[in-house]
């Protein structure tokens, strides 16, 4: 056998073995539903609604939608009163919304509120937002602070009046000026 003859044999030989491994490789199962895949998926997400007659302005870096939960990523959530001087906004690394119970989970929240000129900075592993008490709830404790006073409790609740009540070994400090 000439050893042109051979290259071509081992060429061909080549050939077939790698075809037969990629259509082994490409050949996927036809018609099996791709597991666990959310039904849209957002980057860059930023919307505004007035909710209540308080405008709420809402930006994250990704969301996705599965049945009628939205879950997304690095979210901030900017909620402003006009007519009460209310302004309030909170970073989450985070969140989640359900549509059946209109209620916000949000995780390692940070954020302030702001009234009348006075700011609060407000820190928490958790929060949920339930919109038909119009409350927010800390169950996994909070802290508040000031330039003058830090306040620390294992749960709290805050309504867009302001009135916050705070429980299960709350503690305040404050500076005397």
């Amino acid at each position: 056998m000439s050893r042109g003859k051979i290259i071509l044999v081992a060429a061909l030989a080549f050939s077939i073995i790698m075809g037969y491994y990629m259509r082994i490789d490409l050949d996927l199962p036809k018609n099996t539903p791709v597991q666990n895949m959310p039904d849209i998926l957002v980057e860059n997400l930023n919307f505004s609604r007035v909710i209540s007659g308080r405008k709420w302005q809402v930006n994250a870096r990704g969301a996705e939608r599965e049945a009628d939960t939205i879950r997304a990523d690095n979210m901030e959530i900017k909620v402003s009163s006009p007519e009460d001087e209310r302004n309030s906004v909170l970073r989450a690394s985070s969140g989640e919304f359900s549509e059946a119970s209109s209620k916000v989970w949000l995780r390692e929240v940070s954020g302030f509120l702001l009234h009348k000129g006075r700011s609060i900075d407000i820190t928490a592993p958790a929060v949920a937002y339930d919109s038909s008490s119009d409350m927010w709830f800390f169950s996994e404790g909070i802290q508040l602070s000031d330039d003058s006073t830090l306040i620390t409790g294992g749960t709290a609740k805050i309504n867009q009046e302001g009135v916050y009540i705070i429980g299960r070994g709350a503690t305040a400090c404050w500076k005397i000026k």
